[in-house]
C-alpha cells in the first residue's frame, strides 16, 4: 500500500529533527546518570576508606599500653644480654691465669724462683727472678721456647749480686702468653 505524506516538508524536517534531540538528551541524561553513579561509588570507598581508618586509628590506641610495655621488656633483654655476655666473658678468663701460671711452673728448673710476674698488656708478660747461675736462667728460657704456651721470649737484663753471702743472678724476661 502506497503512503502519502501530506505534512508541509518543513513539518516533516522538523518533526525528524525532534527524535534527534530526544535522542540525545536521552544520551545526555545517561551520561550524566553515569558519572553521578560512579562519584557516588567515589564517596561511598572515600567513606568506607575513613571509616576503615578510624577503626584502626582507634585499635592502634588501644594497643599503644602494650606496645609501650613491649619496647620497655625488649629494652630489659638487652641489658639482661649484656649482663650475660660479661658473665660469659668473665667466665671465660676465670682459669687463663691459673693456666699461665701452670704452665710457668712446669717451665721452672732447679735453682731458679719467680719474685715478679706482671701482665702489661692483653697477652704480654714481664716475669722478673733470681737464680743462681746463668745456667738456670738459659735452661728457663729453653723451657719457655719449647712450651706451646709462650711466645716472643726476650732476656731482658741479668745482674749478678750478692745475698747472704751467696751469688745471685738477677734476671728479667719479657714474652707473650699464647691462650
Amino acid at each position: 500500500m502506497t503512503e502519502i505524506n501530506l505534512m508541509p516538508p518543513v513539518l516533516v524536517e522538523k518533526k525528524k529533527g525532534q527524535w534527534r534531540n530526544v535522542i540525545i538528551g536521552i544520551a545526555v541524561s545517561a551520561i550524566i546518570l553515569l558519572f553521578a553513579l560512579w562519584y557516588a561509588g567515589i564517596v561511598m570507598g572515600v567513606k568506607q576508606k575513613e571509616a576503615k581508618l578510624e577503626e584502626i586509628t582507634t585499635r592502634i590506641a588501644e594497643l599503644q599500653p602494650y606496645l609501650a610495655e613491649i619496647r620497655r621488656l625488649e629494652a630489659e633483654i638487652t641489658e639482661m644480654k649484656k649482663r650475660v655476655d660479661v658473665i660469659v666473658q668473665l667466665d671465660k678468663g676465670r682459669f687463663v691465669w691459673a693456666h699461665i701460671l701452670d704452665e710457668m711452673t712446669i717451665c721452672l728448673p732447679s735453682g731458679l724462683w719467680l719474685s715478679g710476674f706482671r701482665n702489661t698488656a692483653g697477652t704480654d708478660l714481664d716475669l722478673e727472678g733470681s737464680a743462681f747461675d746463668n745456667f738456670s736462667i738459659a735452661n728457663f728460657m729453653n723451657n719457655l721456647m719449647n712450651s706451646t704456651s709462650f711466645t716472643n721470649i726476650t732476656l731482658g737484663r741479668i745482674e749478678s749480686m750478692v745475698i747472704n753471702e751467696y751469688p745471685i743472678k738477677i734476671f728479667s724476661i719479657k714474652c707473650n702468653f699464647r691462650g
